[in-house]
């Protein structure tokens, strides 16, 4: 889901490069989007297994490229408990609220990226917020662009970030009031993560 800055958007890069971040506590939930004979996702001991050693998906162009292929990125956001989905360097991660449905195995498996005739390792890390509610957050941001220029306040660029699960503000004049007015009003830091525009840079 790209940031908004202002009124425009970030393009779409064709090298997804993942960011690296803490996971804390999350629970992860790994296999090869490879099918069975009932055509579900192999939960075998073979499951989660990085099948290209040597080949970072993250950062090897030709790799990150097939990974990014596929209806996988779109199909999945038919799911309420979806969160998003990244490239990491293992292959293909999705982030759900709770752990995948067969509904959800099955399709990653119908959909079954590969690369150089492999299928591609998908993971699954289990978040607390969906897509779909973090997007009401972020569209409440920007409804209340006009409440905010009163305030003296002016967000840079706001969107959801995957590797946090929250909607991420970014402000040029970064103070602690302001990001505690802006946690406030948007349900706190579970929901809403507030930084400096050249932080959000420095990591983009």
């Amino acid at each position: 889901m790209p940031f908004r800055i202002r009124r425009g958007t970030f393009g779409t890069a064709v090298f997804l490069l993942a960011v690296i971040g803490a996971t804390g506590a999350t629970l992860w939930y790994s296999e090869h989007a490879q099918t069975t004979g009932a055509g579900v996702a192999d939960t075998s001991a073979t499951a989660g297994v990085n099948t290209f050693p040597g080949v970072d998906f993250s950062r090897d162009q030709d790799a990150n490229y097939a990974a990014a292929q596929g209806h996988i990125w779109i199909d999945l956001q038919q799911f309420d408990s979806y969160a998003g989905a990244q490239i990491v360097s293992t292959g293909i991660e999705v982030d759900l609220v709770g752990p995948p449905t067969e509904a959800i195995r099955a399709l990653v498996a119908r959909d079954d990226p590969q690369y150089q005739g492999k299928p591609i390792s998908v993971r699954y890390r289990s978040v607390h917020h969906s897509q779909r509610q973090l997007q009401v957050i972020s569209d409440r941001i920007e409804v209340d662009q006009g409440y905010w220029r009163q305030q003296g306040i002016e967000p840079n660029s706001w969107g959801i970030d995957i590797n946090s699960n929250t909607v991420q503000v970014t402000l040029a004049h970064y103070t602690k009031a302001y990001r505690d007015v802006l946690l406030a009003r948007y349900g706190g830091s579970d929901w809403v993560s507030v930084v400096p525009h050249d932080v959000a840079t420095s990591e983009g």
